[in-house]
Parts: C-alpha cells; sequence; structure tokens
C-alpha cells in the first residue's frame, strides 16, 4: 500500500497498488497533478492517483508499465529511487538474495532510457 499525507487537512489517504511486487521508491511527476512513478518489483510503472475524486475508498485510477529492467534477472527489484534537479531518476536496485556485486544504479531521463 502507499500512503499521502495532506498537511493542510492533516488527512492520511492511502491506496493498495495490487500484485505482490514491493514497491522501491514514489516520486511525483512535475506539474502532472496525481501523477507519479513507482518502482514495483523491476518495473518502472506510471501511477494516476487523485484522491480528491475517490474520497470514500481512494484507489488509484491508473497503473501502466512504462519500462522494465534486469528481464534476465527475476531476482533483482528496486529498492530506491530520487529525482534530481535536471529531472532525471535516479534508482537503485538490488539482488534479493544479496548476492555480492549484484546491485545497480540506472539513470533514466524524461525520453525514459535507461543508463546502468
Amino acid at each position: 500500500s502507499q500512503y499521502r499525507y495532506c498537511v493542510l487537512d492533516m488527512n492520511l489517504l492511502g491506496t493498495g497498488l495490487g500484485g505482490n511486487k514491493p514497491i522501491g521508491f514514489v516520486v511525483p511527476i512535475n506539474d502532472e497533478k496525481g501523477e507519479f512513478l513507482i518502482g514495483r518489483g523491476r518495473d518502472i510503472c506510471r501511477l494516476t492517483w487523485n484522491p480528491e475524486e475517490l474520497k470514500e475508498n481512494c484507489q488509484f485510477h491508473m497503473i501502466k508499465v512504462v519500462a522494465e529492467v534486469d528481464k534476465k534477472h527475476p531476482e533483482t527489484q528496486f529498492n530506491d529511487g530520487k529525482c534530481d534537479d535536471k529531472g532525471t531518476l535516479w534508482i537503485g536496485a538490488l539482488n534479493k538474495t544479496f548476492k555480492p556485486n549484484s546491485g545497480s544504479l540506472y539513470s533514466v531521463g524524461k525520453e525514459m532510457k535507461f543508463k546502468k
């Protein structure tokens, strides 16, 4: 589940993202209200979540996979992600078995091209 907290009205809203893939990061998409990029397992997904329209049960509107990394390595998952001031998304990935030297760092630009 993911949660949003509004400091203006002190309201905590949650939503389930479905499936059994862990969520490694959630970042808002600049200038697009209610739009987020999330790391779910090895997938980068676009999450549309506008709780103002769904006060009762606050479910997400849409989740769409926009990219996947390490298809040959199902034991890999995202564990963190942040954007820099230029809009580049930096994502850390780890091996769920904690195999030495198996982590990766990716950068993703606005055109959604991955660099490892």
